[in-house]
C-alpha cells in the first residue's frame, strides 16, 4: 500500500478531516445551461408577391408533446427572425407559425438539442384571392367496415391547389364563412367524425351528404381523414360518393364477408388482407365531377322492428274469469277440508 493510500485510511478510520486537492476540485461536475439560435426566414410563394416584413412570428418549442417554451416577434426588412439564447436544459421540437396576409402557415422544425443547438428553417407564406384556382381530388379512400345494422365508413382524402396563391373560398355564406373543399358522402349518411386535416366544426360544416371544408385551400396538397355511419334499408346499403371536381383514383374497401356487391360505375381490382381481415377493393380513375361512384351493398342485416303483443278484445274478460274460477274452487276447497265435524269418540 502507498503511503497516500495509507494516511488516507488511517485518517479515515480516526475520523480526521482531510483537505481537498485542488486536482479533486477539478474534477467535480459543475451544472451548465445550455442554449441554442433559431433562425427562422420567410419565402414568399406567389408571383410578384409583396414582402412579409413585420408579419407576426410565434415559436412554440414542444417536450413530450406539450409547449415547453413560447417566443413572439416580427420578422424584420429580409423576412427574418432570429431567436437567440433558447433554453435547451432539454431537447426541443420547435412549431413555426408565420400570420401573412390574414393566413397563418405553419412549419414543425428540426430537434434543438444541447448537442445541436443552433437550426435555421424556411417557412412558405402565400398571397391570399377570391378567384377559385384549378384544384382537384388527387386520392380518396373509402375504407367500410360492418358494425349492428349500420356501416362505419371511414375516408382519406387528399386534394391539391395547383396555383401559387391561398385561395379564401366561395361566396359567404351564412355564418359568414367560405367553403373552399366540398365533397359528398353517400345519402342518410350521419355521425360524420372529424379526425385530421380539419380545424373543427367551427370551420366545417355538413348539410344534405354535403360535408364543406371552411377554410383557406394554400398551395399544394391537403389531407383529411374523417369518419360517418350508414344506415342499412331494406338488407341494402349504397355507398357512392361524390365531389365537385374531378378525382383522380377513387378507391372502395369492403370487408369479404359474402355479401352481395354491385360495383357502380367503379371496376374490382383484386383483394387485400388488412387488421380487419379480408378485403374486396374497387377503384376508378379520372372520375368526373358530380359523378356518383362506389358499391352497393346488399344482404346486410337491417334494424328489426320491436315485437308487439296481438290485440285481443276479450283478453280483459279472460283474465277475469280466469281470476273469479281460481277464487271458486278455493271456497270450495276450504268447505269441504277446512271445515268438516270431526270424530267423536265412544
Amino acid at each position: 500500500m502507498s503511503l497516500h493510500a495509507l494516511v488516507l485510511c488511517t485518517a479515515t478510520c480516526l475520523g480526521i478531516a482531510m483537505p481537498v486537492s485542488a486536482q479533486t476540485t477539478a474534477a467535480m461536475p459543475t451544472p451548465t445551461h445550455a442554449m441554442g439560435t433559431l433562425a427562422i426566414q420567410a419565402t414568399q410563394g406567389t408571383s410578384g408577391g409583396p414582402s412579409a416584413q413585420g408579419d407576426a412570428i410565434e415559436v412554440h418549442l414542444f417536450q413530450d408533446n406539450q409547449v415547453a417554451v413560447r417566443l413572439d416577434g416580427n420578422l424584420d426588412d429580409n423576412n427574418m427572425a432570429m431567436f437567440t439564447n433558447v433554453p435547451l436544459d432539454q431537447p426541443l421540437r420547435p412549431i413555426v407559425r408565420i400570420m401573412h396576409a390574414g393566413v397563418t402557415y405553419q412549419e414543425t422544425g428540426p430537434l434543438l438539442s444541447a448537442s445541436k443547438p443552433n437550426a435555421s428553417m424556411n417557412v412558405l407564406i402565400y398571397e391570399t384571392r377570391l378567384d377559385q384556382p384549378q384544384w382537384d381530388i388527387v386520392s380518396r379512400r373509402v375504407i367500410v367496415t360492418q358494425a349492428e345494422h349500420e356501416l362505419v365508413i371511414a375516408e382519406l382524402l387528399i386534394v391539391e391547389n395547383h396555383a401559387d396563391y391561398t385561395w379564401l373560398g366561395g361566396t359567404l355564406d351564412d355564418r359568414d364563412q367560405r367553403t373552399s373543399v366540398t365533397v359528398s358522402l353517400p345519402r342518410n349518411a350521419h355521425t360524420v367524425t372529424l379526425d385530421a386535416g380539419f380545424h373543427g366544426w367551427c370551420c366545417t360544416k355538413y348539410k344534405d351528404a354535403l360535408l364543406e371544408v371552411q377554410m383557406p385551400l394554400m398551395p399544394g396538397r391537403a389531407t383529411f381523414r374523417y369518419s360517418y355511419r350508414l344506415p342499412v334499408a331494406n338488407g341494402t346499403a349504397e355507398v357512392l360518393v361524390s365531389g365537385p371536381v374531378p378525382t383522380n383514383t377513387l378507391s372502395v374497401f369492403i370487408p369479404d364477408t359474402g355479401l352481395v356487391m354491385h360495383p357502380t360505375d367503379i371496376v374490382p381490382a383484386g383483394m387485400q388482407v388488412g387488421d380487419a381481415g379480408p378485403m374486396r377493393v374497387f377503384q376508378r380513375e379520372s372520375q368526373p365531377a358530380f359523378s356518383r361512384s362506389g358499391v352497393v351493398v346488399a344482404g346486410l342485416i337491417s334494424e328489426m322492428p320491436l315485437m308487439t303483443p296481438a290485440h285481443d278484445q276479450n283478453l280483459t274478460s279472460r283474465i277475469l274469469g280466469s281470476v273469479a274460477l281460481a277464487v271458486g274452487i278455493g271456497v270450495v276447497l276450504y268447505v269441504l277440508f277446512a271445515r268438516k265435524p270431526k270424530m267423536k269418540r265412544t
